[in-house]
């Protein structure tokens, strides 16, 4: 038996081709309707809310705040963008510049007064 087997020629690509039918689809009913506007609802919510983030982050509206509250705002806006899914790069990056902007003026007034006290010191001495 195993001798036969071994002498039949392979079967070709041809016979070992099978038909394969799509699944079956039902119109979609009632309930499917409803899921697909609880769903379009929900994508028009996040998108809105994006789009309130965005809107929040134009410059013409940080202008007037305090530095404090544009970084709390900055904040606010990367975690409704987050909680939405959507990108948060460039939030995070304006975010990041005006820190470190901070920190450098912060910085540059610090040794500014370092070396004015240093230098006013050695005058007296």
């Amino acid at each position: 038996v195993n001798a036969r087997a071994a002498k039949s020629p392979p079967r070709s690509p041809k016979q070992r081709r099978g038909v394969y039918a799509p699944a079956l689809q039902t119109a979609p009913g009632p309930v499917r309707q409803a899921q697909a506007e609880v769903a379009a609802q929900a994508i028009a919510d996040v998108k809105a809310v994006a789009a309130n983030a965005r809107e929040t982050m134009r410059s013409e509206r940080m202008g007037s705040l305090s530095r404090a509250d544009q970084s709390r705002t900055r904040v606010e806006a990367i975690a409704q963008l987050d909680a939405a899914g959507h990108n948060t790069w460039d939030v995070r990056q304006a975010e990041k510049v005006a820190r470190y902007q901070d920190l450098k003026v912060f910085s540059e007034s610090m040794w500014g007064s370092f070396f004015d006290w240093k230098h006013d010191g050695n005058g007296t001495a």
